[in-house]
This record gives C-alpha cells, structure tokens and sequence, in this order.
C-alpha cells in the first residue's frame, strides 16, 4: 500500500466534498428557511415535507446516489449538501419566525420597505439560530462525508481508514481517523470565531 503523500491527498479529497456540500445546502436552507418563515403559505406547503424527509438517516440515502451518479464525487457531494441543509434550514425557519413582531411594525412606521425590513430586522434578529444552524450543518457534514467515504469511495479519509485497517496499517488508520476529528475541530472554531464577531453584542459566551 502506497502511503508516501497519500494522507494529505485524501485529506483534501475530503475537505473539497465537504466545502462543495456544506456551502450548498447551508445557501439553500437558509434561502428557503427565510422564505417559509417569512411567507406562511410556503412554511405550511414546506415544513410537512421536511418533517416527513428529516428523520431519515441520509447515509441510508448514499446507495441510491451511487446508483444514480456512480460512485464518484457528486454522489457523496449530494449526501453532505442533505446532511447540511435541513439543520440550517430548521434553525433559519425557526429563526425568522421568531422574530418579534414589534420589531416588524416598527420598521414599517418608519416606511422601511420589504427588503429593509428582511436585510435589517428579519435577517439580524435570525443570526444566532441561522449560526447555530451551520455548526449543527458543519459537524453533520464531516460525519456523513467519512461514512460515505467507508462505504464507496476512491478517495477521502474514510476510505483510507478503511484500506489502512485491512493492510494492518493501524498507525495511518488512525492517522486518518486523526485528521477528520482535527479538521471537524479546526472549521468549528472558525465558525465559533465567526459567530463571536457578528454576534459580538451579546458577549464572549457564545
């Protein structure tokens, strides 16, 4: 087994299926989590959906992804794009409509038109569950990327993992193994540090 280079070539491997998929789904689910909290008809039409869709393990849908685009990027792409949008969807849904009514009658006194009101009351008063949203999205999507990579895969850690431990090369099984948990840590904090500065009205608990 070839091991020179092959730990950060799989590593990237990985981070690009989780950057494509996590940046995916966390723009839709906030995207349509905004228009459902704000336009009632839709979040009526919408949430059942999710309600009925969401409890399904989306690992249990990757087989059904490589049958459709094989067993190479897109399939496990489309796996973490699911495992991030319906977290920050729920979490952008739950946000926008809670917002405070007062909050939304006082803009319009001051004729504050619709895009005003979501850009500068609906969307701030959003921030914190929209950011919670995206570390649940971004922890789900580390996860399911290695599952998929232990399941089919040419490349990424899991499948590394999965080669080290039939070699009996446990050092890079655990290696691997290693990088995910470090990587999950590292995007973590940056979107903790992300959060601290746009939230930074509310002090350094968060």
């Amino acid at each position: 087994m070839r091991t020179e280079g092959i730990l950060i070539e799989n590593s990237w491997a990985t981070l690009q299926l989780v950057y494509f998929g996590f940046t995916g789904g966390s723009a839709l689910g906030i995207i349509v989590g905004v228009i459902t909290g704000r336009i009632a008809i839709f979040g009526k039409l919408f949430d059942p959906l999710v309600s009925v869709t969401y409890p399904i393990p989306k690992i249990a849908l990757f087989p059904i992804f490589v049958i459709w685009f094989g067993i190479g990027f897109l399939s496990k792409a489309v796996v973490v794009f699911l495992a991030a949008f319906y977290p920050v969807y729920i979490h952008t849904f739950d946000g926008v409509r809670g917002v405070p009514e007062l909050h939304i009658w006082s803009a319009q006194n001051f004729d504050a038109s619709r895009l005003q009101i979501l850009t500068e009351v609906v969307i701030p008063d959003s921030l914190p569950q929209i950011l919670s949203g995206l570390r649940v999205g971004l922890a789900l999507s580390f996860i399911v990327v290695f599952s998929a990579e232990l399941i089919q895969s040419d490349l990424g850690l899991g499948q590394l993992a999965l080669q080290a431990r039939q070699f009996n090369n446990y050092e890079l099984m655990f290696s691997a193994i290693s990088m995910i948990a470090l990587f999950g840590v590292i995007h973590d904090r940056l979107l903790l540090l992300t959060r601290r500065r746009l939230l930074y009205w509310q002090g350094d608990e968060h």
